[in-house]
C-alpha cells in the first residue's frame, strides 16, 4: 500500500507587516510539556508542499477538531484530517488513538507505538518519538517547536516503509514544517507559507 502524506503543516495569503505570523513562545517548548491545541477554525494557512522536487502552493481553512483529530479545509471545500506527527493517518483511515493520545503532552525522548488501518483493511505500525526541541525558520517566520520523529512500516499488504519528521509548534497550534521519504524514493518536504488569524 503507498501512503499518500497528507501535510496539513498541514494542511491564506502572504503576510503583511500587520499580521502576526505567530512566533512561538520560548516557554511552550522549553522547561514544560506541550499540550495539543490546535489553531482556531478559521485559521487560514498557506502551505509550500514539495514531492519529488516539484513545488505546489495549498491554501487550507483549520476547522474546529474532533477530539485528538485536527481539521481542516481546502480552497475548493474539500475536508481534511489528521493526527500530528502521524502522516498518512488522515481521512478514510483508523488508529489506536488511545496509544496515540499517550504522545501528549509532547516531552522530549517520548514514544508511541500503534497502528494504523486503511480503509481497504491493510495495516501499517506507526512509531512516533519526541525527538527534542527546535527554533525552525519558514518562510512564514520563526517557530518554537517540537521535532516529531515517525516511522511508517506495513505489516499486511505490499512492502513500503517511509520515515517523516514533523516540527509541531505550539504557538499556532499546527506543523510548520515536514519533511520525508518513503522506500519507493519518493520525496516530500512542506512548510508553512503564510498564517492569518480569523
Amino acid at each position: 500500500m503507498r501512503v499518500t502524506f497528507v501535510l496539513p503543516v498541514v494542511a491564506a495569503l502572504t503576510l503583511s507587516a500587520c499580521e502576526n505570523p505567530l512566533i512561538g513562545d520560548n516557554d511552550q517548548v522549553r522547561g514544560t510539556a506541550a499540550q495539543l491545541t490546535y489553531a482556531a477554525p478559521g485559521t487560514q494557512i498557506r502551505l509550500l508542499n514539495s514531492a519529488n522536487g516539484k513545488t505546489t502552493e495549498t491554501r487550507i481553512t483549520a476547522g474546529a477538531p474532533t477530539g485528538l483529530r485536527g481539521a481542516y479545509t481546502t480552497d475548493d471545500g474539500r475536508f481534511g484530517s489528521f493526527y500530528p506527527g502521524c502522516w498518512g493517518c488522515g481521512d478514510g483511515m483508523t488508529i489506536e488513538e488511545e496509544k496515540y493520545a499517550r504522545l501528549w503532552p509532547l516531552e522530549i525522548g517520548k514514544q508511541v507505538v500503534f497502528l494504523r488501518t486503511a480503509a481497504d483493511g491493510q495495516k501499517a505500525r506507526m512509531v512516533i518519538r519526541v525527538a527534542g526541541t527546535e527554533t525552525v525558520e519558514t518562510a512564514s517566520g520563526t517557530y518554537q517547536a517540537y521535532l516529531l520523529d515517525g516511522r511508517i512500516e506495513n505489516i499486511t499488504g505490499p512492502r513500503y516503509s517511509a520515515q517523516v519528521r514533523a516540527w509541531w509548534a505550539p504557538g499556532p497550534g499546527w506543523v510548520v514544517k515536514a519533511e520525508g521519504g518513503d522506500s519507493q524514493g519518493n520525496t516530500l518536504s512542506s512548510q508553512v507559507a503564510g498564517l492569518i488569524l480569523p
